[in-house]
């Protein structure tokens, strides 16, 4: 870094080339939130010696004192105020503003400055990496999907799976700089799973569509029994047909399964598609006449706007 090389001159130096540092020597900085009430976060940075440039929805502009960081960097842990502020609660990403840019107000943005737009750059003490799109758009043609303006714009895509360990290393670069989470298991957040494959299947769906909106959902439940015997067919269903999927699921932390049946059905006129998922458990019953009722049930089901079969 600058200023192991060549001390405070040459880290000061840097910042001003790259246009991160403010007429009154701070670092400029845009937080981004999980939240749109910033009130109580902003006094927790303004008792770490931050200053607080402004607010604007999900987003803080800061400065960080140039003074500060060299305090910190000349302790034994440099890193410690850009640690101190990526663990405060809400905060999920930190964004430097665009290199040689003056941070001025844009009326046409809402007074917001150029400093609290994303950049897609992640901080990384002043050296910021460049965003990363994976070999595969071209593979399988997605960039020219692209090329012709299809780019997931006003979309939102829902991935659930069983962990996102090390998603927040990923925002701004093979992620989006802000994404949703949610955790449906109590006590335990998405990237604290001890699996990381939601986070690679996020990657690989915001190569496919930048402009996406992703919701990264944790779960940790159950999986379909690939040993056991596996069936699909094409059925009438919801006064058309369907697509169904029989088999066996199975949860083996809490040691429990059992059979299952899907339905999956495409409703054009509303430009939806359906899944009617049925499954049973039922430890040392006779699951044939359980099954045929759980299927009934299922197929009272009907889109709406569409006549009942």
């Amino acid at each position: 870094m600058a200023y192991e090389r060549g001390g405070a001159e040459a880290a000061e130096l840097l910042a001003r080339q790259r246009g991160l540092l403010t007429a009154d020597n701070q670092i400029r900085v845009t937080l981004v939130l999980d939240t749109e009430d910033s009130t109580a976060l902003v006094g927790e940075l303004q008792r770490l010696g931050i200053v607080v440039r402004g607010t604007y929805k999900d987003l803080i502009d800061v400065g960080i004192p140039l003074e500060l960081i060299v305090t910190t960097a000349q302790s034994e842990e440099p890193g410690q105020v850009f640690d101190q502020i990526t663990q405060l609660e809400h905060v999920i990403n930190m964004q430097l503003p665009s290199p040689g840019k003056p941070n001025e107000s844009n009326p046409a943005q809402g007074g917001m400055t150029s400093a609290t737009q994303p950049t897609n750059e992640v901080v990384g003490f002043l050296q910021p990496p460049e965003p990363i799109t994976s070999e595969g758009v071209k593979v399988i043609g997605a960039d020219k999907w692209q090329a012709a303006g299809y780019t997931g714009q006003g979309l939102k895509i829902g991935i659930l799976d069983q962990g996102f360990d090390g998603y927040r290393d990923l925002l701004g670069r093979e992620l989006p700089s802000r994404v949703s989470v949610k955790s449906f298991v109590p006590g335990i957040e998405v990237d604290q799973a001890g699996v990381s494959h939601g986070a690679a299947v996020a990657e690989v769906i915001h190569d496919v569509a930048p402009d996406a909106e992703l919701v990264l959902a944790y779960y940790d439940g159950d999986q379909i029994e690939w040993r056991r015997p596996f069936e699909a067919d094409t059925v009438a269903f919801a006064d058309g047909t369907a697509l169904r999927l029989s088999g066996w699921w199975a949860n083996e932390r809490l040691l429990g399964g059992g059979p299952f049946r899907l339905y999956c059905f495409a409703v054009p006129e509303q430009e939806r598609v359906y899944l009617v998922d049925g499954s049973l458990f039922a430890p040392g019953m006779d699951k044939v006449p359980l099954m045929r009722n759980l299927d009934a049930i299922a197929r009272t089901f009907t889109a709406p706007g569409r006549p009942s079969p």
